[in-house]
């Protein structure tokens, strides 16, 4: 099993969209998240990912399956975050736990999750060669980049 292959249902709306402007949307919502801190922000995103998911025509469960990795990671942020921020303002919920010091956690973990979930719905419904062709024709890269790129994606587990 490839961990990076397509999952996508080729029929969905968003498997027929062109790769790149898949991939500009991604970065486009990538870059307004990491300017964006709270915990809001990052709750509002990942609630509108999350309902974009069936446009790519991937199953929630195969989405959870593959994200696995990362929810795990974001879990482990929140803790670390909760019991090492410096943020330390509001109200004690807990020994050590304070209302800032949870919206910073919560916001940190909901941030890495909903960042990372455009990158894998935009590449989890992508081919590799549709990528590297799209590189070449709208993005004007050099053939060498975009067959490198076509390389390494396919040499990806």
């Amino acid at each position: 099993m490839r961990l990076l292959a397509p999952i996508a249902d080729p029929a969905a709306p968003l498997h027929r969209r062109n790769p790149v402007a898949k991939l500009v949307g991604a970065f486009g919502l990538v870059f307004v998240l990491i300017v964006a801190a709270d915990p809001v922000t990052a709750a509002v995103a990942l609630a509108a990912e999350l309902a974009v998911v069936p446009l790519a025509g991937i199953r929630y469960g195969v989405l959870l399956r593959r994200l696995a990795p990362l929810v795990v990671a974001a879990l482990g942020v929140f803790v670390v975050t909760l019991l090492f921020t410096t943020r330390r303002g509001g109200a004690d919920l807990l020994p050590g736990v304070t209302v800032e010091s949870l919206n910073t956690s919560l916001g940190m973990a909901l941030r890495l999750v909903a960042l990372a979930l455009p990158g894998v719905l935009a590449f989890a419904s992508t081919d590799p060669t549709d990528l590297a062709d799209s590189l070449i024709q709208q993005a004007r890269v050099p053939a060498r980049f975009a067959i490198g790129a076509l390389a390494a994606w396919r040499l990806a587990p």
